[in-house]
C-alpha cells in the first residue's frame, strides 16, 4: 500500500480520520474531521458538549472547522493502566470492556505503535476490568444448533461447536499441527499467548470486523503485519483444558461478538 504516492496520501487520511488525535504533554488534543460535530467528539470521549466549549473556550460551536485542534478535558472516570508482560491492546480493551480504537484515540496511538511493559496507558470510562478465564466457557453440541460446515473455516475442520458463557463463537476441532488460514485481509493488531487460549492472533479487517484465532501452538504473524486473505497464521496445538486439538475462532464487529458463520470471507 506504500509503493504509489497516491495510495501513500489515501492511507495517511485513512489513518487521521480513525485516529485524529495526538498527545501534548499530559494533554489530549483531538483534530476535527470532516462531519464531526462538538456533539459527536464529546461522544467519542465520555466527556459533555458543555465541557468541551468551556475547556476551549468556544462560542460558536457551529463554527468548527476541519483540522481545528480541539483540547479534550481529562475525565474524572479516566484510570491509568500499567501494561503487563504478555498484554496486547486487544486483551487490555477486553479486560475493560472497551474498543482498542478507544484506547488507542485517548493514549494517541496508532494502528502501528506496539505497546511494552511498564507503559502507563489511560483507560477511558473507569470500566472496573473483569477477569476472564477459560473455565467459564461452556460448549454448546452440534446436535443442539448445528453449524454450516460448508462454510469456509480458517483450519480443516472436523466437527465445530458454538461457545457459550462470557465468550460468544465456535470452537473448531481439527488435527494438531494443522495450518490456520486468515479468513480475511487486514492488520495483525495481536500476536501472542492469552490467558489460557494458547497463541492466539487477531486480525482486523474492513468496516470494522475483528478476527480471532485462538488455540494455536506457533505463530507466522506478528503484530502490525498487513496479511491478505489465505495467509498463513499459524498451527494448531493441544488445548490445555480439553486435550484435543481445537480452534477458538471468534468475530467481533464495533466490538460487539456477531456469529462467525456470518462474517464476510476473502
Amino acid at each position: 500500500m506504500n509503493i504509489q504516492r497516491m495510495v501513500i496520501l489515501q492511507l495517511a487520511f485513512f489513518v487521521s480520520w480513525f485516529f485524529p488525535l495526538c498527545s501534548l504533554g499530559a494533554e489530549t488534543i483531538h483534530v476535527v474531521q470532516k462531519g464531526e460535530t462538538l456533539y459527536s467528539i464529546a461522544k467519542q470521549y465520555n466527556c459533555t458538549y458543555k465541557e468541551l466549549l468551556e475547556y476551549n473556550n468556544i462560542t460558536n460551536a457551529s463554527k468548527i472547522f476541519v483540522g481545528q485542534k480541539i483540547k479534550i478535558p481529562e475525565s474524572s472516570d479516566t484510570q491509568m493502566y500499567i501494561v503487563k508482560r504478555g498484554d496486547t491492546l486487544f486483551s487490555i480493551a477486553r479486560t475493560f470492556s472497551v474498543s482498542i480504537d478507544g484506547i488507542r484515540k485517548i493514549n494517541g496511538l496508532t494502528e502501528k505503535s506496539i505497546i511494552k511493559e511498564g507503559m502507563s496507558l489511560k483507560i477511558p470510562n473507569g470500566v472496573k476490568p473483569v477477569e476472564m478465564k477459560q473455565d467459564t466457557i461452556q460448549v454448546r453440541s452440534m446436535s443442539e444448533t448445528p453449524i454450516h460446515t460448508n462454510t469456509e473455516w480458517p483450519v480443516q475442520a472436523k466437527s465445530i461447536s458454538y461457545l457459550t458463557g462470557k465468550l460468544y463463537g465456535v470452537v473448531i476441532l481439527t488435527e494438531a499441527d494443522n495450518i490456520v488460514r486468515s479468513l480475511t485481509s487486514g492488520t495483525v493488531v495481536s500476536a501472542g499467548p492469552y490467558r489460557g487460549f494458547g497463541k492466539v492472533a487477531i486480525v482486523q479487517g474492513a468496516n470494522g470486523y475483528l478476527y480471532v484465532y485462538g488455540g494455536c501452538e506457533i505463530l507466522n504473524v506478528r503484530e502490525g503485519d498487513s496479511i491478505t486473505s489465505g495467509t498463513i497464521l499459524g498451527r494448531i496445538g493441544i488445548d490445555s483444558i480439553s486435550k484435543q486439538p481445537q480452534l477458538y475462532f471468534l468475530v467481533y464487529k464495533d466490538n460487539k461478538p456477531i456469529d462467525p458463520v456470518l462474517a464476510p470471507r476473502g
